[in-house]
């Protein structure tokens, strides 16, 4: 992959690896374009900001720092761009807009992990059965993407749906999803770090659909180490499904 627009550093909580490994690897991969997306505060969540897994609110202007200076040491061999993952609560939206807006981002992705405001209540990755919640998800991004805020939707098919025995519900949620992101020309990630720990997404229910739909596609690291840059199998099962269901993959980096 020439690019990567998704990577995020130990800000988190959750991730390993100092910020310049994570260039390093990425540089040694091929990579041309590495977007670092660290999981951006939340100044409703608590004081600090950090609440479930997103980076504390001090750490906000250190983490654009550091990735600035590494653009300018490393830029004769990588561009390197400031983005975070953003989770959206229409009530708090335009508050972490401005919030987000001290530090200039080059750009944001959309990764939704939690659904309802009041303490963000429903995590998106627990297992349900219920229509309401899948429909609430998909409400939830579209109505996020819409903002124009976003490049992409990360890990599209996160929601871990396990109702309706037919599938048609569940099928025209997805349709929902895949329909609404195409009519913006918004890109949806084959997530590899979901591959890469079997956690049940990517799912080719969802992207046989994504397929028939006609959605751009990106991959997505999903980078919480940096040696995953250079598992190259991960790429390789990537582009299986990407083969598969004739998904129109973006294969050079690009911009909104």
């Amino acid at each position: 992959m020439l690019y990567n627009y998704h990577t995020h550093t130990i800000r988190c909580g959750h991730a390993v690896g100092s910020d310049k490994e994570y260039v390093e690897k990425a540089i040694k991969s091929g990579i041309k374009v590495l977007g670092f997306a660290d999981h951006a505060p939340y100044i409703f969540a608590c004081k600090d900001g950090h609440y479930k897994d997103q980076m504390p609110l001090n750490m906000l202007n250190e983490y654009a720092q550091s990735v600035r200076k590494l653009k300018k040491e490393y830029q004769t061999d990588i561009e390197i761009l400031l983005g975070f993952e953003v989770e959206y609560y229409p009530n708090f939206h335009k508050k972490e807009m401005e919030l987000l807006g001290t530090v200039k981002p080059d750009y944001l992705i959309l990764g939704q992990h939690y659904l309802h405001e009041q303490r963000a209540d429903l995590y998106v990755y627990a297992p349900t059965h219920d229509i309401k919640d899948l429909n609430d998800y998909v409400d939830n991004v579209l109505e996020g993407l819409r903002t124009g805020c976003f490049l992409y939707l990360a890990h599209p098919d996160l929601m871990q749906f396990n109702g309706c025995i037919d599938g048609e519900k569940k099928k025209e949620a997805y349709i929902r999803l895949c329909q609404g992101a195409k009519n913006m020309s918004i890109p949806l990630e084959i997530n590899l770090l979901g591959l890469s720990k079997n956690r049940g997404y990517p799912t080719e229910e969802f992207f046989r659909i994504a397929g028939e739909i006609g959605n751009d596609i990106v991959i997505g690291y999903d980078a919480h180490e940096p040696q995953m840059f250079l598992q190259t199998e991960l790429i390789e099962k990537a582009m299986l499904l990407v083969e598969k269901y004739n998904l129109n993959l973006l294969k050079e980096p690009f911009r909104r």
